[in-house]
């Protein structure tokens, strides 16, 4: 037996073939591991570490035929499950990439992939591997290796992601058996049955020893074991992410953020990055204190007691249990970490809880923070930046709610703003977002509006259930709509928070589908409804004096909703502080920022067409939109405020050495770029933060001018595009975004001229949802089959339920396909849709899909000679395809 550390091309060399016996069992991993091993993947772009992604361990076979194409051959006896995944992965990236690695690497004589799999999974292995375009599979056999490659290509994000990083930097431990060895035997001694260390137990064994028992009883013993309470309370495992996690391992995690958020330990960037990782928490203590700290583990320990202390007293998942109050304050922020599982602000709220001693300060803090994450909740916007944005929070020292505001009210990115008003009602009117938020946002508004004379206490939080008041089977008892119309809109409300409500007992399955006096009422005593269940509650008291529950109760109800969290949750940006003192109609100012980006960005879409700038952001009510261009981190924002018009290059990815290298890079050819722009720029290092920026001024030209507008619009639109074209080959050469520039700029142009002589064939082109990839247009009769549903939209975030899409990958070949979208889709649609594949079974993933292609066309290969001519011609012929298999589909239906 032989073991040593592996990269895959030790593992894969062009001469040897892996197999998986083939009566191996299939492959299994699902979604939640994909995700992590994407993250991982990420990790590893980002800090380009070595990360260890398990062992392998290979036996020679003992025969090899004469007419093999390798030279030499092992099976797999433990491993196929990591090395399936990580071959599944690349080979999507790559196709993502149009890069040749998988090929080059992976194909023994450029031909047979060189893992062959098992009984179960050989056929879909082999058509994920022979793909040639990144498109999504079909898999109505259900196959898990369709699954994971679907998964990757839909969540692989090669901005994320750099391949020569990862195949340098994930290793495996590599064990080959030699002929004669017993597998079985060494199998089961490498996999014997044990449990992992807690990041605790590691950080115990390494805090002290037999010479510190004395330390260890003073500091460990008293602080986390001293009785059965206490040790129970560290013991106790909660769910956070993807992942139980102990009490004690949460508190670790929180305490050291706010040492690497301290500035006197001056942490570099990618010891930032690795201190995140959860997975590496007791390691990263280690590598902080012998690399930050000299080695004395003192630092760590002289304030351990007092923060578990206060962290104890302060964080517990009991406070889902009993009544809070409605006062702002810790009880609250219990509810939001534990019951609504937003843990990330956890480290943030210790610093707050143990560096603040006004209790009044502390509630105002509270309060801020509530209604910050509470907005957003609402309007279902992401959490994927929380950690950076709490992070900085403790960088920042911010211990005061003024501050707090501030800072909060500042940011105008998509990962971290705070929502309007008029966006808080939208999110009250439309968002669909999972029982646990929407149990969370109405149990929070509960509690605020209660009245304090109420006969009917408060009970915790995980004392209430969620109800819809119309049910999602409305069909089956509730009076019938008149028209299809009037059916789709119920449907597009039945999970909105207007027909949502907290009761204090879970309706019994005959009454939750009954008609709405019955629902109300009940059948008994055994059986009872909503008067019963839902008595006493402030947030039910109108619903329940209704004699009809329609629409328009809901419509209302989300209206009510909205002006009570709104007054909850009271923390919209006051725009005439932030501005400098504009006047007092901030409101209006918003409005008309917005309307400018409305009228601009399409403008800045199409001359930045090429380069794909801009291409997925939509109109705000903020003063900047930031556009990237593949270089992660690196942007160009257009900002349009009252006092200035100007465009930024935004240097301002996670790592500060990346930022400072590529302005230094920039700025080495300053002479270049300002020749090439016939203009002067602002360069401005910045060498006290992370970002750096590189400045151009429109004198003259503000928001508040709409005359000033179509000049703003084409400075916006031009000057972008010319400062990117002007910086990024400086830019490409170094971090070696597109390999072939020249061949991505053809591409767009080729894509730019089939959406114009699209347009001008009378084709219906949708501009804003198309780009160089896919050109999307709709027609007459499809959009019959499948009509538009404004209340509820598709997963491309619009009305419409499918798109012909002109597919240009390559500039050389060019399809149609029909792609229909689940998401929102109503129950007549949905069959529509059934039926159409049924008919026409071209790309289908089962009763629960997302996507589906039910038709394409042909390739058709265009002439570069005669380029415009070639369009035309491939057009007018899926115009003809098209509408053969309307006619076709018309029929048969």
């Amino acid at each position: 037996m032989e073991a040593h550390k592996a990269i895959i091309s030790n593992i894969f060399n062009n001469s040897t073939m892996i197999e998986v016996p083939f009566f191996q069992r299939a492959y299994v991993w699902k979604d939640d591991l994909w995700e992590r091993f994407l993250d991982d993947m990420e990790y590893v772009t980002k800090s380009k570490k070595t990360h260890f992604l398990g062992s392998i361990i290979l036996k020679e076979e003992k025969e090899i035929d004469d007419d093999a194409s390798y030279t030499s051959c092992f099976t797999v006896i433990d491993g196929q499950q990591r090395l399936t995944t990580y071959l599944i992965f690349l080979k999507a990236l790559c196709l993502k990439t149009n890069d040749q690695y998988f090929d080059f690497q992976f194909r023994i004589n450029e031909e047979e992939v060189a893992f062959k799999h098992g009984r179960s999974d050989v056929e879909a292995f082999n058509m994920v591997t022979s793909l040639s375009i990144p498109e999504v599979i079909d898999n109505q056999k259900k196959s898990r290796i369709i699954d994971a490659y679907n998964y990757f290509i839909k969540n692989i994000n090669p901005k994320n992601i750099d391949r020569k990083a990862i195949v340098k930097n994930i290793q495996f431990v590599k064990i080959e058996l030699s002929k004669d060895e017993d597998e079985q035997q060494i199998f089961d001694s490498l996999n014997s049955l044990g449990v992992n260390l807690t990041t605790s137990e590691l950080l115990k064994n390494y805090f002290f020893s037999r010479q510190t028992e004395k330390e260890y009883e003073d500091i460990w013993v008293k602080t986390f074991e001293s009785d059965d309470d206490i040790k129970a309370y560290w013991d106790a495992e909660i769910e956070t992410g993807r992942i139980k996690r102990a009490m004690i391992d949460i508190f670790f995690d929180a305490y050291f953020q706010i040492f690497v958020q301290d500035k006197k330990y001056n942490i570099s960037p990618e010891d930032k990055i690795s201190y995140d990782r959860l997975d590496q928490l007791a390691q990263s203590y280690q590598h902080f204190i012998n690399n930050y700290c000299d080695g004395d583990k003192n630092i760590v320990l002289n304030q351990l007691k007092e923060y578990a202390e206060c962290f104890r007293q302060s964080f517990s998942p009991d406070f889902c249990e009993a009544g809070i109050p409605k006062t702002y304050g810790i009880e609250r922020m219990n509810v939001i970490i534990f019951g609504l599982k937003t843990s990330t602000l956890l480290p943030y709220l210790l610093y707050v809880m143990k560096n603040v001693s006004d209790g009044e300060e502390i509630s105002k803090i509270c309060e801020v923070l509530e209604g910050y994450l509470m907005r957003r909740m609402v309007v279902h916007a992401t959490t994927k930046n929380y950690n950076r944005l709490f992070s900085s929070l403790i960088l920042n020292s911010v211990t005061d709610a003024i501050t707090l505001k501030d800072k909060l009210q500042k940011m105008n990115d998509a990962t971290t703003y705070v929502p309007s008003d008029d966006e808080l009602l939208d999110g009250f009117k439309k968002s669909k977002l999972a029982n646990i938020q929407t149990k969370g946002i109405i149990y929070l508004i509960e509690s605020r509006i209660r009245p304090e004379s109420s006969a009917v206490a408060l009970l915790g939080f995980n004392r209430y259930s969620l109800e819809h008041l119309m049910p999602k089977k409305w069909r089956n008892n509730w009076e019938r709509c008149k028209t299809e119309e009037e059916a789709r809109a119920r449907d597009s409300k039945l999970l909105t928070l207007g027909n949502l409500a907290i009761i204090t007992q879970s309706l019994n399955a005959s009454i939750r589908d009954s008609d709405w006096v019955t629902k109300k009422a009940g059948k008994g005593k055994d059986r009872p409804g909503l008067d019963i269940g839902a008595a006493g509650l402030s947030t039910m008291h109108e619903v329940l004096q209704k004699s009809v529950w329609t629409v328009d109760d809901i419509n209302d109800r989300a209206d009510w909703l909205f002006e009570k969290a709104k007054e909850t949750w009271d923390i919209v940006p006051d725009f005439e502080n932030l501005s400098g003192g504009e006047g007092s109609d901030s409101l209006q100012k918003k409005a008309l920022r917005k309307e400018y980006w409305e009228y601009a960005l399409p403008i800045m879409q199409e001359v930045n067409f090429s380069n794909g700038m801009f291409s997925n952001c939509n109109p705000t009510e903020g003063n900047t939109i930031q556009g990237s261009f593949g270089i992660g981190g690196f942007g160009i924002a257009c900002s349009a405020n009252y006092d200035k018009t100007e465009i930024v290059f935004w240097l301002n990815s996670n790592n500060k050495d990346k930022n400072k290298e590529g302005f230094d890079l920039l700025f080495s050819k300053k002479t270049e770029i300002e020749e090439c722009l016939k203009t002067e720029l602002v360069w401005e290092r910045a060498d006290d933060y992370k970002a750096s920026w590189i400045i151009h001024h429109l004198q003259g030209k503000y928001v508040l001018n709409r005359e000033d507008w179509k000049e703003m619009a084409e400075y916006h639109a031009q000057m972008s595009n010319a400062i990117l074209n002007a910086c990024f080959p400086y830019l490409n050469e170094k971090y070696n975004v597109i390999a072939d520039r020249e061949k991505y700029v053809y591409v767009s142009n080729v894509s730019r001229k089939i959406r114009d002589c699209a347009i001008e064939m009378g084709i219906d082109v949708d501009i804003k949802n198309s780009n160089r990839t896919y050109i999307r247009f709709r027609t007459e009769y499809m959009s019959s089959l499948l009509p538009d549903t404004p209340d509820s939209l598709s997963g491309w975030n619009t009305p419409n339920h499918y798109f012909y899409e002109i597919r240009n990958t390559d500039g050389e070949k060019v399809y149609i396909q029909l792609a229909l979208s689940s998401e929102g889709i109503t129950e007549n649609q949905r069959a529509t849709a059934d039926r159409m594949v049924e008919l026409f079974p071209l790309k289908s993933d089962g009763p629960d899909w997302q996507w589906r292609l039910p038709f394409k066309t042909k390739k058709i290969v265009l002439e570069k000679k005669q380029l415009d001519d070639s369009i035309r011609s491939a057009l007018s012929e899926f115009v003809c395809e098209i509408a053969k298999f309307e006619d076709e589909l018309k029929n048969k239906l």
